[in-house]
């Protein structure tokens, strides 16, 4: 009987063993595949930006612009590009068409396909000429760095005093916005919360608590409630589930980008995004 006890438990071992093996094989090719998804979506992203940069003219005087009817041959939901210097934020901004689950692009990636990295999107409430009080952009926090992971950058003072600007181009204006705060948010729906931003009440408590939130806030911005446009970048915390990091920038008017001679960077932002690899 001991002989036969020592035969089960060797038999045993040796299939619990083996379980483990093949457990850990089948999640070697998930984390490998995952991998390779997010690889090959990043892949598109570059290609799709060097083929949507058009450029007419030569020299100083060639007109650089994002050919928005060849980004929507990829994808009919693009509607704006977003590039952020010294980061890997170089992307195109989607949002679901109405009647489309809201979040659709969360875990839905540029050509259809389900899962991560998605895409950078905004929510239908908010609309697609950046004219409301806010707007947020919402981007997944990659531990490979893409996507939205760098906004994380700002946490640190000296990046946040270093790169203070977020370059949008649209189909109708490129803007440029200067970021004001970075700030760490409980995971509440900020549009939700506050109405949609409706009157001057809700904007004035949204921008208290940004200043309170803030780990660096940028206090020589002034913020116009009733006229100013704000994004907020919003990516998700690593290691705090219920919390979510904002990085919040103000709209330039077209006087204040003449001041700060910031057209000709403007160019030269577009002019980068066609020809950079993340």
């Amino acid at each position: 009987m001991n002989l036969l006890n020592k035969i089960r438990k060797l038999i045993g071992s040796k299939i619990c063993m083996a379980i483990c093996v093949v457990i850990a094989i089948a999640s070697l090719v998930v984390i490998i595949n995952d991998d390779i998804q997010k690889k090959r979506a990043q892949e598109k992203v570059d290609k799709l930006a060097q083929e949507a940069v058009t450029e007419k003219g030569s020299g100083e005087e060639a007109e650089v612009y994002m050919n928005f009817e060849s980004l929507h041959e990829i994808n009919a939901d693009i509607y704006a590009w977003i590039f952020v210097p010294n980061t890997n934020i170089n992307y195109p901004v989607l949002q679901s068409p109405p009647g489309q689950d809201t979040d659709y692009y969360l875990n839905t990636n540029l050509d259809g396909s389900s899962g991560y990295p998605g895409c950078i999107y905004t929510q239908l409430r908010n609309s697609k000429d950046f004219t409301d009080p806010v707007t947020i952009i919402y981007g997944h926090n990659m531990k490979n760095g893409t996507m939205f992971a760098n906004l994380h950058q700002y946490r640190e003072q000296e990046f946040f005093q270093q790169n203070p600007y977020v370059y949008i181009c649209g189909e109708k204006q490129n803007m440029v916005y200067k970021v004001f705060s970075c700030a760490v948010f409980d995971d509440k729906l900020i549009l939700d919360y506050y109405n949609d931003f409706e009157n001057e009440k809700d904007m004035s408590s949204f921008m208290e608590e940004v200043k309170n939130q803030s780990e660096n806030y940028d206090d020589s911005i002034e913020i116009n409630l009733n006229e100013d446009k704000i994004i907020g970048l919003s990516t998700c915390m690593a290691n705090s589930p219920n919390e979510r990091l904002y990085v919040f920038a103000k709209k330039l008017t077209d006087d204040e980008v003449n001041k700060l001679n910031l057209h000709k960077q403007i160019n030269e932002v577009i002019k980068y995004i066609g020809s950079h690899e993340n």
